[in-house]
Formats: C-alpha cells, structure tokens, sequence
C-alpha cells in the first residue's frame, strides 16, 4: 500500500502533462523516490526522456501541488537517463548507431 506522500506525488504526477508527449507525468513513465527532510519532501524524479525548456516549470508546479497537497514544503529535482534497447524480432541493428530516438510533433 502506497504511503500518504506516495498517493500526494501520484496524484501530483497525473496532474501534470508532459507538453510534447500529451501524457501526464505518472502515465508516461515518471520513476520517484520520495525522502523527507524535517517536514520537507525532496522528491528525485527519474524520466526515460529529457525535457528540455520544460523541465524548470515542470519541477515547480510539481513541488508545488505536493506543497499545496501536504502543507509542508517540497522541492523536486528531474534527471533524464535514455537507455538503449535491443532491435526488434527480424531487424537487423544500424552500424555505428549506439541510440537514436524520435519525437513525432
């Protein structure tokens, strides 16, 4: 069973939309680790994709509707670590290419 700081960042999470991706935060894959610090909530946020500009406002309204949610303040820091995976079925891998990602807009 979550704990009341894991259904305050979900929710938290699900609210907040990912601008390129139209998704929220929690359906596009966000990884969190909530710590306490006195009766501050340090949240270190873990995303399979970089976010760019958005990244600053991302952080703020999250730390923000966690603050709002619990009382107590928040702080959130993002990282992005994009991993590579192994073709698919019959595919044959590019020569030279370690990773490649694209962003249909």
């Amino acid at each position: 069973m979550p704990t009341t700081s894991d259904n305050y960042i979900e929710k938290a999470l699900s609210e907040i939309d990912v601008p390129f991706l139209g998704r929220n935060m929690l359906s596009a894959g966000a990884v969190y680790e909530p710590t306490a610090d006195g009766s501050e909530l340090k949240i270190a946020l873990k995303l399979g994709f970089y976010l760019g500009a958005d990244q600053a406002a991302i952080e703020a309204d999250l730390a923000a509707a966690v603050r709002t949610a619990t009382g107590n303040p928040a702080t959130v820091s993002i990282s992005s670590e994009v991993v590579g995976h192994t073709v698919q079925g019959t595919l044959t891998p590019l020569e030279g290419v370690k990773n490649l990602s694209l962003i249909h807009i």
